[in-house]
């Protein structure tokens, strides 16, 4: 995806903790509400969906295109770990990219 300028990316981080199961992984509805009304408004968006792929923040990076000007993450504390991680790469690798934690 290189080349690609995205308005946003929005992540649903996979929390890679112990207890957890196939009753953790839920669609991330309030991800898809905030991409939805983006697009409406002439956004480009993606939503990469970590828990559900298994996806590792190193793996994460590489799906997120290089000119993404806001990327947002969803964060609560079963994921806290992966997001610090997650957090690091996209400061280290995206430099111009807004980063929004919330949840």
């Amino acid at each position: 995806m290189i080349g690609i300028v995205m308005d946003a990316v929005f992540i649903n981080p996979n929390p890679a903790g112990k207890g957890l199961n196939e009753a953790t992984i839920e669609p991330p509805l309030g991800l898809a509400y905030m991409a939805a009304v983006l697009e409406k408004n002439h956004f480009q968006c993606k939503i990469i969906d970590a828990n559900a792929l298994g996806y590792t923040p190193k793996k994460v990076l590489e799906e997120i295109p290089r000119n993404s000007k806001l990327i947002g993450i969803f964060l609560n504390s079963f994921c806290y770990k992966s997001c610090q991680e997650l957090v690091k790469l996209i400061k280290q690798e995206r430099k111009n990219s807004l980063i929004l934690l919330g949840g």
